[in-house]
Order: C-alpha cells, then structure tokens, then sequence
C-alpha cells in the first residue's frame, strides 16, 4: 500500500508502514457503491465491537452497512449483510 501511495504522489515521509494488515487481491475490484443507501459501512469482528449497539440514532439515520460475524441486534438503521470472503465482490 505505501508503494501504491507514493506512486500516487503521497511523499513518503508522509507515510508510516505497519507492516501489518498488508493485503493483496487477485482481481481489481471494479464495482463502485455510488447509490447504495448506507453512509458508512462497518466491517470486522462485530462480537468485539460493542459501540454499534450504542450508537445514536443522528448516526444510524445515516444508514449503515454492517459486515462480519458476531451481529446479534436489530436496530433501527443499521443493515446487517454478513460475512464475505476477501475476493469476492458484492
């Protein structure tokens, strides 16, 4: 991703590399989210991430996409769409 960036024009002593999280797809992804309804989307180990179920409602009424294992609520403005694997494109 650093190399991405700097061939973007990102100067390098801009950037810190973690070394971590580091991912690379086998196919572009070409799909765009440009009219989906939600604002925000949320994904990772959604057991872990217990601020969703507090959130309020100026916040949900944006919408959000939530994507991940662990969604146990049905709250007002929050869409829960599961699990995908990291090749695949919604």
């Amino acid at each position: 991703m650093k190399s991405y960036l700097e061939n973007k024009g990102i100067k390098s002593s801009k950037l810190i590399s973690l070394q971590i999280f580091d991912y690379l797809a086998s196919k572009e992804n070409i799909s765009n989210h440009y009219k989906d309804k939600a604002t925000l989307c949320f994904a990772g180990n959604l057991q872990k991430s217990q601020f969703i179920y507090n959130l309020p409602l100026s916040v949900r009424k944006l919408g959000i996409n939530l994507y991940g294992n662990g969604y146990t609520g049905k709250i007002e403005g929050i869409h829960y769409l599961g699990t995908f694997g990291s090749e695949k494109n919604k």
